[in-house]
């Protein structure tokens, strides 16, 4: 299931596997299964965000797939739509480079017309 993308090398408890971080490495470089998807969020950090940030990460989820089948016919052939990070705190909108993507406890997946710019990343 690693080296398909299905699944991911949980080090806690494995930290000495290293046919799984292998395997997890080459499905990632290779865009396979889970990693082939924007903005993939390892299980343990979905599970430390707050139940209300869960709910929003999973309709945002069921929204961009939604318009990924729209848009891209089902097939995203390499493509990214542009998915943006919204700290709720302070209403600033992060993109995929910034270092503070996906960094804050208050936050959720936004779009591109939400919140305010970052000033680091123009976001």
């Amino acid at each position: 299931m690693v080296k398909s993308g299905f699944a991911w090398h949980y080090t806690k408890y494995l930290p000495d596997y290293e046919e799984y971080a292998t395997a997890q490495k080459t499905a990632g470089l290779q865009r396979k299964g889970l990693w082939g998807m924007p903005n993939v969020m390892s299980p343990w950090k979905f599970r430390a965000l707050s139940p209300t940030n869960r709910a929003v990460e999973k309709e945002f989820a069921v929204k961009f797939a939604t318009i990924q089948e729209k848009v891209l016919g089902g097939n995203a052939g390499g493509k990214k739509a542009a998915l943006f990070w919204l700290n709720t705190s302070s209403n600033s909108r992060h993109n995929g480079t910034c270092r503070m993507f996906q960094k804050t406890k208050r936050g959720r997946m936004a779009t591109a017309n939400e919140g305010q710019p970052c000033g680091l990343c123009g976001g």
